[in-house]
């Protein structure tokens, strides 16, 4: 991938993934901020095998399937759980929103510079 500070940056540099592509495709798929669509464009980029990232993606993506799946079921059962998930999950909602706005106010304050919009 090239040479100098870029290439010592990237941790795809020395064909890691090519050689353990599973192990590279479930640390991806596992972490939560990484877009299916990078990890697939980089497994192609760099020859990961078709088995070994089916299997990878099928076990990364398993606990965020399961919390998923479990946090939906709990919403629909009649445990009561779901009500307080819902209403915890509203109020980390709302809690981000404040603060979002409060930030926003104290940049406004501080004189720094707003962020220009596309037009």
């Amino acid at each position: 991938m090239g040479s100098g500070a870029a290439a010592r940056g990237c941790p795809f540099r020395c064909g890691a993934p090519a050689r353990r592509g599973f192990v590279a495709t479930v640390l991806a798929r596992i972490v939560p901020v990484v877009p299916f669509a990078a990890v697939n464009y980089v497994a192609g980029i760099t020859r990961v095998r078709t088995l070994p990232f089916l299997a990878g993606t099928a076990v990364g993506s398993l606990p965020a399937n399961v919390s998923y799946a479990m946090f939906g079921g709990a919403l629909v059962a009649d445990s009561g759980v779901g009500g307080w998930l819902a209403l915890g999950a509203g109020g980390i909602a709302l809690v981000g929103v404040v603060l979002a706005r409060i930030g926003r106010r104290h940049l406004a304050e501080s004189g720094a510079p707003r962020a220009r919009r596309r037009e």
